[in-house]
């Protein structure tokens, strides 16, 4: 499957083998930083940190504090700035200025290289950070989530696109699998988008029933997949190492 190949510090997402991040939800700084050697020690491709766990993120000199703090410890490995809002599955309560806000001091921070932007903040949000971004050379995520179900093809399919003409660099997808089918379905349309379009998403259907997207991404172009170092930030999250022998098993078999 040929896609676009999203080139940040050190590492090709969109060639080879996905990526694997690991997300740090520390509450202090201490918490933060020990995850951080955590995920480190663990083979992380990049970092995500969760933001939206912090306790003072409404602190924005605290914020960016912890960005340099985090970049010194990352040296070249890629760091994703996302703070997940309570709507999105996640802890963050800030309003929506107060979100748009927190975004922008990350993106100027000069620490963080990428930033995840949710897509229902609203398209004006979106394109005001997605073009800051731009100017500040940090890739975007766009993404969209859902703890309690997977939404129709045709749903699933029109956010990926809504996400792409927003200009979003990756394309995520979170989605809480009911059986199989929903799983099946996740892989297929993050496929057919994938591959009409020539951009890398990032497609994840959650729990144990879709552990297989974590794996399989390689197979419908999805390009960064999750795990866990010492604690799992989401449902049916694999461990750093026990995910990586999978990747590689499968991408030797294709």
């Amino acid at each position: 499957m040929m896609i676009k190949e999203v080139t940040v510090r050190n590492i090709s997402l969109g060639l080879g083998i996905p990526k694997i991040c690991i997300p740090v939800t520390g509450i202090t700084e201490k918490e933060i930083f020990s995850q951080t050697e955590e995920a480190l020690d663990a083979g992380a491709d990049l970092i995500e940190w969760r933001a939206d766990w912090f306790e003072d993120a409404g602190d924005h000199h605290q914020v960016c504090h912890v960005l340099r703090h985090m970049r010194t410890q990352l040296a070249d490995i890629p760091l994703l700035f996302t703070y997940r809002t309570v709507k999105e599955g996640g802890r963050g309560t800030a309003d929506l200025s107060e979100y748009e806000s927190l975004i922008k001091r990350a993106v100027c921070s000069g620490s963080a290289d990428l930033a995840d932007i949710e897509l229902f903040s609203g398209d004006e949000t979106v394109n005001s950070l997605v073009a800051l971004s731009r100017e500040h050379n940090v890739r975007t995520v766009i993404s969209s989530h859902d703890f309690e179900k997977t939404p129709e093809s045709e749903e699933l399919l029109k956010r990926f696109e809504k996400m792409k003409e927003l200009g979003a660099d990756l394309c995520k997808l979170a989605v809480m699998p009911q059986n199989e089918k929903d799983v099946f379905r996740l892989m297929e349309t993050a496929a057919e988008f994938t591959s009409s379009n020539h951009l890398p998403c990032i497609a994840i259907s959650m729990s144990e029933k879709g552990a297989i997207t974590r794996i399989a991404g390689e197979t419908f172009g999805s390009v960064i997949t999750f795990a866990s170092a010492s604690r799992a930030s989401a449902p049916g999250q694999i461990s750093a190492p026990k995910l990586r022998d999978l990747l590689i098993h499968l991408h030797e078999t294709l």
